[in-house]
């Protein structure tokens, strides 16, 4: 199981900064045949190139799983105080399971639980090695939306996860 950690204080939602392998189509306008003209026209190296972005998302992960008994439950909120503290250095409390979302169910057979909880306090990150990660920081709901507007924030599990805690009513975020 993974965690898909909303953590938020007051009004305001934390994030993390992320790179990630993403960027923009070098064909917009190939459609379905995007994969076929990128191979046709030499462009393979290109693309590879063009990839790499800071990105806004809310800390998660998937953790290792111990042999045994285990409550699912328990465990996810146990993984997101872990990744929430090493990925963006916030001590949360409060944590509750809020749902689950099935990210990309072609790839992914089982889902990913969303977690809300209140960030008591802020500190330094300690990602694993093999994370990059920059900086973390609050923002409010018109920032949100701003960012999501412009195309800065479009993490689905991170949208995916304020989607869920704002349709059960756990965010109080102004608006």
């Amino acid at each position: 199981p993974g965690a898909i950690v909303i953590c938020q204080l007051g009004d305001r939602i934390g994030l993390v900064q992320s790179y990630r392998m993403v960027g923009e189509r070098l064909l917009p306008r190939a459609g379905s045949q995007y994969i076929q003209r990128l191979q046709a026209e030499g462009l393979w190296k290109k693309l590879v190139e063009s990839l790499g972005q800071w990105k806004w998302e809310c800390p998660r992960g998937l953790v290792h799983v111990p042999p045994g008994e285990l409550d699912v439950d328990e465990f996810v909120v146990n993984a997101a105080k872990l990744e929430a503290l090493e990925e963006a250095g916030f001590r949360i409390a409060d944590a509750t399971l809020v749902g689950r979302v099935n990210v990309n169910p072609t790839f992914f057979a089982h889902p990913q639980w969303v977690v809300h909880a209140t960030i008591e306090s802020m500190g330094e990150a300690t990602p694993e090695d093999l994370e990059i990660i920059g900086k973390a920081k609050l923002f409010s709901f018109e920032e949100i939306v701003a960012m999501i507007d412009s195309g800065e924030l479009d993490d689905g599990l991170t949208l995916a996860g304020l989607g869920l805690c704002a349709l059960k009513g756990v965010t109080n975020l102004n608006r």
